[in-house]
């Protein structure tokens, strides 16, 4: 079994933890309370459509996303009707397969000043001398919170695994889907109003989606073909494909991009 780091919001790492451990299908600790057993990451790189393929690799009459080149020169398509991989194409997900591990990185920091002269590595790398950003726990120390992508695998108190990996565009969401994120069930609307039908569910998955993906990154390799270059790219729920500039550079910016849906059980600890 491989083991991944991955990186989650301090609310979705608190959904995460309103999972029973060890119980699948998921099951929540309070039903009340936001939880989650779903992620999406974006493709890289992103599939390009070419007709040409239908005729070739692909089963007669079935469009295909093809890839551009990917590790040892090898050329991966994908079938965009039936969401199933052509039995002579392979593919990676970069977060694992079925019954591959994850453990969950998320803001942190030391939970007292002694902690910081102990060579960075905390006395017999204990989590009691751990504070989470996701336990709205205070800082004491005054300082900011550490980047998830910085704990150590020491400090994480989540282990996952991997129950199902597919692939989709982002807007096939569904309600229970958006659910499984450990988005809210409801949301606040700019005037105070609390709507309660099923669709602010997504709405809320789509705020949280363009809070971490509508905003230009800085990139070292083109998003579609994956040849070095320097630009920047977004990939927002909504909007229209386009390449753009950004400080000089180049901005492409891919909505409604395909992405890894991820399933996984909490593990007990």
């Amino acid at each position: 079994m491989k083991e991944k780091p991955i990186l989650f919001k301090p609310s979705m790492v608190k959904a995460i933890r309103n999972c029973k451990p060890g119980v699948w299908p998921a099951e929540p600790i309070d039903s009340a309370l936001p939880w989650k057993w779903q992620t999406r990451r974006v493709m890289k790189p992103q599939p390009q459509y070419f007709n040409s393929l239908q005729r070739g690799i692909m089963h007669e009459g079935q469009s295909a996303w093809l890839w551009s080149k990917c590790k040892n020169d090898e050329w991966y398509a994908w079938q965009c009707n039936d969401f199933k991989f052509d039995p002579r194409i392979s593919c990676e997900c970069p977060y694992g397969q079925s019954a591959d591990g994850l453990w969950v990185r998320e803001s942190w920091n030391w939970s007292y000043s002694s902690v910081k002269d102990v060579d960075g590595k905390g006395p017999n790398n204990r989590q009691d001398l751990i504070v989470y950003a996701a336990n709205g726990e205070q800082n004491i120390l005054g300082w900011k919170w550490r980047p998830s992508i910085f704990m150590p695998r020491w400090a994480s108190r989540e282990d996952l695994i991997i129950k199902a990996v597919r692939v989709e565009r982002v807007q096939e969401i569904t309600l229970e889907d958006a659910k499984a994120e450990g988005v809210k069930h409801y949301i606040h609307g700019e005037y105070n109003k609390v709507y309660s039908s099923s669709v602010p569910s997504i709405v809320n998955f789509e705020r949280l989606w363009n809070s971490i993906n509508n905003k230009a990154k800085k990139a070292k390799r083109n998003p579609y073909t994956l040849e070095p270059e320097d630009c920047y790219v977004c990939y927002p729920w909504y909007g229209v494909p386009a390449k753009q500039q950004h400080r000089d550079l180049p901005l492409y910016v891919i909505p409604n991009p395909w992405v890894w849906t991820v399933e996984f059980m909490r593990l007990a600890k």
